[in-house]
């Protein structure tokens, strides 16, 4: 691939990571009943940039009575640091009841383990204030389109500040679950639709993308089958999986199957032996198994 300008790659690939792009999600726009009744909350997040850079801004509060009770915006820069992980430098501006706050405003923003989503953020303010803030979601699928998803926020601050009603140490804590159903995934999997042709040639060209793989396969086999399946993927083939490419390969399906180490192929062993006679083939055992793990999963 040394031959091919960075251009050139891009429009082959689709993945220009130094394009400039933005984005802006209504993440909450919600009526809650509060103990000082009926109160309406937002947050609101925008950002743009390319892949490593980009500005963010962020806005959540609260409404009732007609006036704006708690509420706050921030300004960020947001730089990628770490796989999954980016780190953010900017400005927070409090609003609403009591004396206008403005902080400044150091945090990391990223997925942690388990795949929570997940914001900590140090603030300092004017007179020596100091605060922080930690976010957490998660996304459990109930289905590949309704959503559970459990959500936690706490605010602690340094010292009281009586003419916003906060004080000292933990001063809020929302604990909240949302079920959101996905109307519309159709769209999104349509833009990723691209014509196959654009990567016609482009398989001869990734072989030092294939090495730092190869040194984890220890036989053989195992490398030409992921020559053969990256070739798959690459391909024209409707629905790509192990089966249609291996037919697209004009082989046998279990060729591109074996590659499991003696204790799975023992295991497999077991449960064919369990199987009521006629008995599967080793090969057709695992692919029902496969079969039976992506349905569970929902990718049946």
């Amino acid at each position: 691939m040394e031959d091919m300008s960075y251009a050139e790659m891009a429009a082959v690939m689709q993945m220009d990571d130094t394009r400039r792009f933005g984005t802006m999600l209504l993440d909450e726009f919600e009526w809650r009943d509060s103990n000082g009744g009926a109160a309406s909350a937002w947050d609101v997040r925008a950002w743009y940039g390319d892949d490593y850079n980009r500005v963010r801004f962020k806005s959540e509060g609260q409404r009732a009575g007609g006036a704006t009770r708690d509420a706050r915006a921030e300004l960020l820069w947001d730089r990628v640091v770490a796989r999954w992980w980016s780190a953010q430098l900017g400005v927070r501006q409090d609003f609403g009841e009591g004396p206008a706050r403005t902080w400044l405003a150091l945090g990391l923003e990223g997925l942690a383990p388990y795949w929570l989503d997940t914001e900590a953020t140090l603030y300092v303010g004017d007179q020596g204030r100091t605060a922080a803030r930690l976010r957490a979601e998660y996304d459990l699928l109930v289905t590949q389109r309704l959503i559970v998803q459990p959500h936690a926020e706490l605010n602690l601050y340094g010292q009281a500040d009586p003419r916003r009603q906060i004080g000292p140490g933990l001063s809020g804590l929302d604990l909240s679950l949302r079920l959101r159903y996905e109307l519309r995934r159709e769209e999104l999997e349509a833009a990723a639709v691209f014509d196959p042709e654009l990567l016609r040639g482009l398989l001869p060209r990734l072989g030092p993308f294939l090495q730092p793989f190869d040194q984890h396969l220890s036989r053989r086999e195992q490398r030409d089958n992921a020559r053969g399946y990256l070739e798959g993927l690459l391909s024209g083939v409707p629905r790509k999986n192990v089966e249609s490419i291996a037919y697209h390969h004009d082989q046998e399906r279990q060729a591109l199957t074996v590659a499991l180490d003696a204790a799975e192929l023992q295991a497999l062993d077991a449960w064919v032996a369990k199987q009521p006679d006629p008995k599967p083939r080793r090969e057709d055992a695992a692919l029902r198994l496969l079969r039976a793990a992506l349905a569970r999963d929902g990718f049946g």
